[in-house]
């Protein structure tokens, strides 16, 4: 048996969904300009050097890598800023 329509349900599934894909768009990971996004590589260096001072502990490890990864990635990201 078919759901009833209900009033205004003219939209289609594809608008919905850009409308809610418009709506919880995710905030930009790096910043846009260079002097933020120098302190958020500096920011990751520190967290990694944090990470090396307990590298013998497993979570000291999960923080050097995943502050490393961080780091490198926001680094290509400030070879493209202009300003």
């Amino acid at each position: 048996m078919p759901l009833p329509r209900r009033l205004g349900a003219e939209t289609s599934i594809s608008q919905t969904a850009h409308t809610y894909k418009s709506r919880t768009a995710l905030a930009r990971s790096f910043a846009k300009n260079r002097r933020d996004g120098a302190r958020q590589i500096s920011i990751a260096v520190v967290i990694s050097a944090i990470g090396l001072l307990r590298i013998d502990h497993p979570l000291g490890m999960i923080i050097v890598v995943g502050a490393s990864a961080v780091a490198i990635y926001w680094g290509l990201c400030y070879r493209t800023l202009d300003e």
